[in-house]
């Protein structure tokens, strides 16, 4: 299941997040969005969990929870999202 974490901090590292979410459970993938020309964070990640179950536990401990400084927002990513993400 991917899910979505908007309100990153602009300098959060793709190895922070994984630490974050990895105490949930397996993490297929995950991708900070950056910005085509400056390569800089755009302040929302995607992070692709193995299993269902997991997936839902991160979205209940972390949504509105505080990371580096910022409020997260975490939730289920909806089918407009999945479909712009750019894995590679």
């Amino acid at each position: 299941m991917v899910l979505f974490v908007g309100n990153l901090s602009k300098i959060t590292t793709e190895r922070e997040l994984k630490e974050l979410f990895a105490g949930y459970g397996v993490i297929k993938k995950l991708r900070i969005m950056v910005d085509k020309i400056t390569r800089r964070s755009r302040g929302y990640a995607y992070v692709d969990m193995e299993q269902d179950t997991a997936a839902f536990a991160a979205v209940l401990k972390l949504n509105t929870s505080i990371f580096m400084s910022n409020c997260l927002i975490v939730g289920i990513a909806t089918p407009g999202q999945l479909s712009k993400i750019e894995w590679a």
